[in-house]
């Protein structure tokens, strides 16, 4: 069975060893960059299962890069994590579907009960959507 991927875009290095370390521990497979624009999707079945992303990163910020994800289709779970005050620009991307926000510093547990809780209602969506797929399909089928 695939191990769940995180990827982690996050400028400090010892926040990312950190989380490497800690999600490591939880069983998580983790992919990090520095910086926005090391990040290369891929349309393999490879691409990341979450997101944490820094808001404040160098380059491309942080909120630009979940806008991205956001126009490019991604629909995992996204949390957008900052140890400063972003209120105007977190509650602009607390309004798309699958963004979570947590201010630093945020326990480890918060942390996990939040990727733990966005993969949850990512499985019931894809569910729910592969269920009505099927139902179409047996209504629309031609029958003898």
């Amino acid at each position: 069975m695939k191990r769940t991927t995180i990827c982690i875009i996050e400028d400090d290095l010892a926040v990312r060893e950190s989380l490497v370390a800690f999600l490591g521990c939880a069983n998580f497979h983790t992919e990090c960059f520095e910086a926005a624009e090391d990040f290369e999707p891929t349309e393999d079945k490879n691409h990341p299962d979450c997101f944490i992303v820094d808001v404040r990163l160098p380059g491309m910020s942080g909120i630009d890069f979940v806008h991205q994800l956001i126009r490019n289709g991604t629909q995992v779970p996204i949390i957008v994590v900052s140890g400063h005050d972003e209120s105007l620009a977190i509650d602009e991307l607390l309004k798309l579907d699958h963004v979570w926000y947590m201010k630093k510093p945020y326990s480890p547990n918060d942390l996990l009960h939040c990727i733990q809780l966005g993969l949850d209602i990512r499985e019931v969506e894809q569910a729910s959507t592969s269920s009505y797929q099927n139902s179409r399909l047996d209504r629309d089928m031609p029958r003898d």
